[in-house]
């Protein structure tokens, strides 16, 4: 369940991501409209909104597992991760890595190359 105490807050179609989780807060109306458009990868979990006192029932997590990577504008995007320090083990540190990457076919070699690190 999430609570809004924000009077001001509207109740929408979208109400954005959720703390903690990062999946997405979507109505049924919307959650129609994305499976209508959209195949498989995408789960479902029923959730309610509790706005000002009042309990909406017609919420719904949103849980993409599978992503299609061609709709990446790679040469417009500024990729980051945590890249594990070599002593990681002991350390737990982590650095910032900023890439900057032109192809998706770049991106699957990267993400390769950081697995095998």
């Amino acid at each position: 369940m999430l609570s809004n105490n924000n009077k001001k807050a509207r109740v929408t179609d979208f109400i954005g991501s959720v703390v903690n989780s990062g999946n997405l807060q979507i109505s049924s109306k919307l959650k129609s409209i994305i499976e209508k458009y959209t195949g498989e990868g995408i789960q479902y979990f029923r959730n309610t909104v509790l706005h000002n006192g009042q309990e909406y029932t017609d919420y719904w997590l949103l849980h993409p597992y599978q992503f299609d990577h061609e709709y990446i504008d790679f040469q417009n995007s500024m990729i980051k991760y945590k890249k594990k320090a070599d002593d990681y083990e002991t350390s737990r540190k982590t650095s910032m890595v900023l890439l900057s990457l032109n192809t998706l076919q770049e991106f699957e070699e990267y993400k390769e190359k950081a697995r095998k690190n």
